[in-house]
């Protein structure tokens, strides 16, 4: 027996859409494929980071700043130092979270 696949309704652009499950789980595994790369990227350069929580925040603080620069990059408003590629931020983003949240969860065992 072949199970239908679920739709789900998400917003792209302004207007719904319908997708599968089986849809976005292929595009999350995709960017979780982009986030391992990055957290190999950042450990080859500074190693595994042990740091305390509050010694966290300051690290993540700053890649998103990097997220928000990117938003605003076509804006009038920016300004050459803004960040060009989003993605590229967010998946950095997502592998700072990653090594903070590895480190919390390492604790708790």
């Amino acid at each position: 027996m072949v199970r239908a696949e679920k739709s789900i309704k998400k917003r792209v652009e302004g207007r719904e859409v319908m997708t599968t499950l089986n849809q976005d789980m292929n595009l999350l595994s995709f960017v979780n494929d982009d986030v391992w790369e990055e957290l190999g990227r950042q450990r080859e350069k500074r190693g595994v980071q042990r740091q305390m929580n509050e010694e966290w925040l300051p690290i993540l603080g700053e890649e998103f700043g990097e997220v928000c620069q990117a938003l605003q990059k076509d804006k009038a408003w920016s300004k050459q130092t803004d960040k060009g590629d989003l993605y590229a931020e967010l998946i950095q983003v997502a592998a700072v979270a990653m090594s903070w949240a590895a480190q919390v969860r390492e604790g708790k065992r």
